[in-house]
Formats: C-alpha cells, structure tokens, sequence
C-alpha cells in the first residue's frame, strides 16, 4: 500500500493498537494496521479509518437531538427519560483494504423506556467520533 506521507510503498501490517479517552468516551483499538513506508512512517489508510468511522456508526445505536428538547429514540421516537449509565460496546471493522480488527467502547447509553434500544445520547455523539479518530492517529515517540 502507498504511504500516506510520502507516497512510498510500504507493507499494510497488524501493529499494536492503543487507546483514548475523548469527553465521556474512551476506546481501546487491538491491533492497529499500518503501512510502514521506507522512510519510517507508521500511517493508517484512509480506508481503514473511513470504515472504523462507519462501522462504529452502524452497530452503535445514535439518539435523534431535538433543538430545546430531550433527546428521542432513534428507532421510535420517543423521548428518552431513563438515565444514562456506562456501557461497552464491541465493534468490528472489516474492510477490503486491511486484516478485519475490533475496537471497543466504553460510553454512556441510554435506553429507550418504549422499545428498550440503547443509544448513545447526542451530548456524546462527537467523542464517540473524536475516540474513533485518535485511534488511529500514530503513536507519539
């Protein structure tokens, strides 16, 4: 794969993942994957780092904000009441690009009181993201 620095091509490999906390979420990545160009760079390809975003996005559930209003339940619509509490959530990115490799989450939740769906509620949504991205940023030396 080429190197997102310099161009080079170098080998897409497994290296050791890490972890972040952002706000009100943190997240561990297993293993990271890699290309390591001749120059040294450690990067992650854009693919790989699109479909984190987006499988992360599927499997965990998001509330619906309402401008000056409770959050709602994405999948009925109704307003959410219950409180928030910790949870983990385990997500698996598969991509053509690179070997498949699993990030978890550790976020708050809340259940819907009408069809018992957990979602992360809208104050959160952006760490998730944040978590997401500094996962795969490389590691400082």
């Amino acid at each position: 794969m080429r190197c997102e620095r310099c161009g080079e091509d170098g080998p897409l490999e497994l290296h050791t993942g890490g972890e972040a906390t952002i706000g009100t979420v943190a997240g561990v990545l297993e293993r990271r994957p890699v290309v390591t160009c001749p120059a040294g760079h450690r990067t992650t390809p854009p693919p790989v780092r699109q479909a984190a975003g987006q499988a992360v996005e599927e499997q965990v559930a998001r509330a619906r904000s309402r401008w000056r209003r409770r959050d709602v339940c994405a999948a009925c619509r109704a307003p959410l009441t219950l409180p928030a509490r910790r949870t983990g959530r385990t997500t698996t990115v598969v991509t053509e690009v690179a070997p498949v490799h699993t990030i978890h989450l550790d976020l708050p939740m809340v259940r819907c009181g009408d069809c018992g769906q957990d979602q992360v509620p809208s104050r959160s949504q952006d760490d998730v993201a944040r978590v997401i991205a500094a996962l795969y940023e490389p590691p400082t030396t």
